[in-house]
């Protein structure tokens, strides 16, 4: 998402237009600001989420992409201790 925020204003967007296309995207006023700040909001992702997702990419892309999920989600969790 930092990227694409780059992206917007090397091309001449406004930050007020950026958080205006973002809002519009469906993203949090909060992760707006933190994506204008150029900062990383904390991510909470509960366990019932984490498992939705995993059943997901299970389903949708098969056992590599679900065990990718899994990996990912420990990690933030061993980055949160």
């Amino acid at each position: 998402m930092r990227r694409l925020v780059e992206s917007a204003e090397a091309a001449g967007m406004s930050r007020r237009e950026i958080a205006q296309s973002l809002r519009l995207s469906g993203i949090s006023q909060q992760n707006i600001n933190h994506l204008l700040r150029g900062s990383i909001p904390k991510v909470d992702l509960s366990t019932n989420a984490y498992r939705r997702a995993e059943s997901r990419a299970r389903v949708l892309m098969g056992g590599d992409a679900a065990r990718e999920v899994r990996e990912r989600y420990m990690r933030t969790q061993t980055l949160r201790e």
